[in-house]
């Protein structure tokens, strides 16, 4: 029990890290923290107004990050969760929702963030990109070319009340 609860103490405290970074992204993103989803919750969501949406999961563990023949490694071992099958599954329902949503398709670039590991530099797991904290703000800040970022960003507030559920959504 113990150690579950340590689990969870560090792992609220690296969402809350990760969390003030975002919140200092400035007018041109909307952020959105602790969203419930049918998965359980997604740790942020950041509505950019010209690279379109970011779909962050956040993770506390130490040590050292690879991704090896496309897996990802967190000190040479499978994690204890399957992390890129919890971020995807978020991913295509926060895509299908933005899309119902606006009538826009949604692009959506999903990203694990480790807070206290190093990460090395490699390929995206199944379009996912594993990073370490420090280069988020260099992620988010580059723009993709996404074509529908603005129908998106347009509609952003409508976005937020339904995803926490503010407004029913007809």
């Amino acid at each position: 029990m113990e150690k579950m609860e340590r689990h969870a103490i560090r792992g609220a405290k690296a969402e809350e890290r990760l969390a003030s970074i975002l919140d200092d992204l400035g007018e041109d993103f909307l952020v959105l923290h602790d969203v419930p989803s049918p998965y359980g919750n997604i740790d942020h969501i950041v509505i950019s107004k010209r690279s379109g949406v970011f779909l962050i999961e956040t993770k506390a563990h130490g040590g050292r990050v690879s991704v090896v023949e496309g897996r990802l490694l967190v000190n040479g071992h499978d994690p204890e969760k399957n992390f890129v099958a919890q971020t995807l599954k978020n991913t295509f329902w926060l895509r299908d929702e933005i899309k119902r949503l606006t009538a826009a398709p949604a692009w959506i670039i999903p990203l694990i963030v480790f807070t206290n590991a190093f990460v090395e530099p490699g390929p995206p797991v199944k379009n996912v990109l594993v990073i370490n904290k420090k280069y988020l703000l260099t992620v988010l800040h580059k723009s993709n070319g996404n074509r529908y970022a603005s129908a998106i960003w347009d509609r952003r507030e409508r976005i937020q009340r339904a995803l926490y559920n503010v407004e029913e959504v007809v």
